[in-house]
């Protein structure tokens, strides 16, 4: 039977990805499906953006107890949160368009929407049915 893909991978987070990519490497046919964003919850909302935020904290707590010994005053410093956030943002951002950036390279093929395997070798993706000689459930952390 002549398949859409020889590999489809459910789930663009950093076990869908890394897996996606592998095969496009070895020269495999691969579809990834992603419900939202390519680098999942982890890249995305959660460890990513919370460690940069943890920087900003760090550094926040460090100026204000070693601040002195380095030059720092702290007079009429004022932290922006708001760009706080945007840093932490920014950097999830960058490493999504990083993966996106090796999907064109390898030739990954990407498709975001809820995946469903309703037959062997058969997954819908929407409206789309989509078929693969291989599945590979990579969904990792479900909720967000």
């Amino acid at each position: 039977m002549a398949y859409d893909y020889d590999v489809l991978v459910i789930g663009g987070g950093p076990a869908g990805y890394a897996g996606a990519i592998r095969a496009a490497q070895l020269k495999k046919r691969v579809l990834c499906v992603e419900r939202d964003k390519l680098g999942g919850i982890c890249l995305n909302w959660g460890c990513i953006p919370t460690k940069a935020l943890l920087a900003n904290a760090h550094l926040v707590e460090f100026l204000q107890h070693h601040g002195k010994a380095f030059g720092y005053s702290g007079q009429d410093g004022q932290w922006d949160f708001g760009q706080m956030i945007g840093r932490s943002r920014g950097v999830a951002s960058k490493l999504n368009k990083g993966i996106e950036s090796l999907f064109r390279k390898y030739k990954v093929e990407s498709k975001f929407g809820v995946a469903k395997v309703t037959a062997p070798h058969t997954v819908q993706v929407g409206d789309a049915k989509v078929t693969a000689e291989s599945i590979v459930v990579a969904t990792g952390v479900t909720g967000g």
